[in-house]
């Protein structure tokens, strides 16, 4: 018989420059504080033991790795492995430090809300969780036990929910559990069909985010590969990219069992794929491996539309890896000014900013009065810096907000059209408002 071992690497959490011509990614700075332990049983014998960490809430140019803390608060608490969200309507990032669900603000960096989460339906998690730009609300899986009447038993479950986060109030929207568990291996959030995708382990499931129930839940399946992590929702090209793992292992004698033999972990290899989430088809779109073995689940994927990028984290160095050719296009080491151990959580707004549904629920009885860039023209978009703006509105304002949420354009609108001009290379947010009614779109300088 042989054995299978298995290793997991994993890490475990307990104003500047910046290139407006690339999209910038937010995150939260984490610097930790260890203390030095010895033995009881042996004086030689000492280790580094985590004390505590501080945090505060940091932007990056992913290009070159150059990170920056927004404000200069920090703050001193742990930060969950499970999700964040970035709200750029709101301007607000949004995480959880324990029981908690905190915002910060992302033009001052001051923790602005922190409460705690909690569950009309009993005492649960909020796991997974992500910004859905096409309904401004949290999405993500409440985990915790349940009555099961057919067995007379009480069993773990999973349910699709929302999260309020300034209230911290969690809503399941699946009337029973859609599963059992989960593998942290990543989350994906399709604006344009109201889909919420998680990881099985070996499925990719697909739950409705009006219902709650399980919309599709294929077995993936590779060419070369085992599995499929970091991934996230590319609104570009309205598809799942992840990193595709393969291992390779080798045969030795077992010390304990000289008449057998077990497989051993030498080394491991990544790609960039993509995922057909209604057939499970794996797709690599590297021809080789990037050359890096490994990521880190707190690190988080982030997706550059305009570069057609996939950001991950190696642990150490912050790796772009181009969504068309699948090689590594920037690798650079983390440099992060103020100090800081790790960046975590990278999240960024240009992805799906101002996406709209299209399916739409037929039970709705409600219309949201932000709709979005179906009725809003902006001509030419991408630009050098001068844009023709046509709304359905006779008269309203016009405002445009930078990547980090600061007004730079105000204008009173008095007719469907009027021209503006942006200096400055970037990607910027344009917002129409008419009485009760607004429309956005997102905008590039070249």
């Amino acid at each position: 018989m042989k054995k299978i071992v298995f290793a997991i690497l994993a890490f475990v959490l307990y104003g500047s420059a910046l290139a407006q011509g690339n999209s910038s990614v937010f995150g939260i700075i984490r610097q930790n504080y260890y203390s030095t332990v010895t033995s009881p049983f042996d004086s030689s014998i000492t280790w580094q033991q985590l004390d505590s960490c501080t945090i505060r809430l940091g932007y990056s140019n992913p290009s070159n790795g150059q990170v920056f803390p927004v404000g200069s608060k920090q703050y001193t608490q742990s930060i969950n492995l499970t999700g964040a969200a970035l709200d750029p309507y709101n301007n607000t990032y949004i995480f959880q430090s324990g029981t908690n669900i905190c915002s910060f603000d992302m033009s001052s960096g001051n923790l602005i809300n922190q409460v705690p989460l909690t569950n009309s339906m009993g005492n649960s998690y909020f796991d997974n969780f992500r910004f859905n730009h096409s309904d401004s609300s949290i999405y993500g899986l409440s985990r915790r036990n349940y009555f099961d009447p057919v067995s007379g038993t009480t069993k773990a479950g999973v349910f699709l929910a929302k999260a309020n986060s300034q209230t911290g109030t969690i809503t399941e929207i699946s009337a029973s559990a859609i599963t059992g568990g989960y593998a942290i291996l990543g989350s994906a959030i399709d604006p344009y069909q109201m889909l919420y995708y998680f990881s099985g382990g070996n499925n990719l499931m697909g739950v409705d985010m009006y219902t709650g129930a399980v919309y599709s839940n294929p077995t993936l399946s590779f060419n070369d590969g085992f599995s499929l992590g970091n991934f996230t929702y590319s609104c570009v090209d309205t598809a799942i990219y992840g990193l595709v793992r393969q291992n390779y292992f080798s045969y030795v004698y077992d010390p304990l069992n000289p008449n057998d033999s077990m497989q051993v972990l030498d080394s491991s290899s990544l790609k960039l794929g993509r995922v057909n989430p209604i057939t499970g088809v794996v797709t690599n779109i590297s021809s080789h491996s990037i050359g890096i073995g490994a990521y880190t689940i707190n690190g988080g994927a982030a997706i550059d539309p305009i570069n057609r990028i996939y950001y991950f984290s190696s642990g150490s160095a912050i790796v772009g890896v181009s969504m068309l050719t699948g090689q590594i296009v920037s690798a650079p080491t983390y440099a992060i000014s103020g100090g800081g151990d790790y960046f975590d959580l990278m999240r960024n707004s240009e992805n799906c900013y101002a996406a709209t549904r299209i399916r739409q629920n037929p039970q709705a009885t409600t219309t949201n009065n932000i709709r979005f860039e179906s009725e809003l023209n902006v001509f030419p978009n991408p630009s050098a810096g001068r844009f023709t703006v046509t709304n359905p509105f006779d008269n309203g304002t016009l405002t445009v907000y930078d990547v980090l949420g600061h007004q730079i354009l105000k204008e009173k609108m008095s007719d469907k059209q009027m021209h503006i001009n942006i200096e400055k290379a970037g990607i910027y947010y344009l917002h129409v408002s008419n009485n009760n009614t607004t429309l956005r779109k997102a905008i590039t300088v070249q």
